[in-house]
């Protein structure tokens, strides 16, 4: 469900932005990723609230209506003092800033609303998956399935990027 309402989130905003006859910049091209941190975050959280209310036995419905009121305040609170952080870069002397900083506030308050609209309609439609243990006692990380496999590849990957970045050149 969080996957999704992100996807969603980020075609909407590219025809936003399209309708707008916008343009992304190189320093613009960091607004879709903000847009994934900060919606995946919403959406989760969201998700997660869904799931506590719904395995203290509140139907669907009630379900999602505890979970907007439990932390859809919160989420609105970060969505917006993160729109006026990035407000605040319009007093940066470069000119490509202010417009990133604008660009960048307006994909968060789009982010938060289409957040807060999808995940709650995603939630009605979605089909339930059966409950989960919360915890598995005496379990250590390292004997999990694929977990091995999977820290030897970000490692691998972690090598890659640091080689690459000591021969990066930035031409500006």
């Amino acid at each position: 469900v969080p996957l999704l309402a992100i996807v969603l989130t980020l075609l909407g905003a590219v025809g936003l932005f399209v309708l707008a006859g916008q343009t992304l910049g190189l320093i613009d091209v960091a607004v879709p990723a903000i847009m994934v941190a900060i919606g995946l975050c919403d959406a989760i959280h969201l998700v997660h609230a869904f799931e506590v209310a719904r395995r203290d036995g509140a139907g669907r419905t009630r379900a999602i209506l505890r979970s907007l009121r439990a932390v859809g305040q919160a989420c609105l609170f970060t969505s917006v003092t993160t729109a006026v952080g990035f407000l605040s870069l319009l007093v940066a002397d470069h000119p490509a800033v202010p417009v990133f900083g604008v660009k960048a506030a307006l994909a968060v308050v789009w982010t938060f609303l289409a957040v807060i609209a999808l995940v709650p309609a995603l939630l009605a439609l979605w089909p339930e998956r059966p409950a989960r243990i919360a915890r598995v006692p005496g379990i250590r990380l390292g004997a999990l399935p694929g977990v091995r496999h999977a820290l030897v590849g970000a490692l691998v990957l972690v090598a890659f990027v640091i080689s690459g970045t000591s021969r990066l050149r930035i031409d500006a």
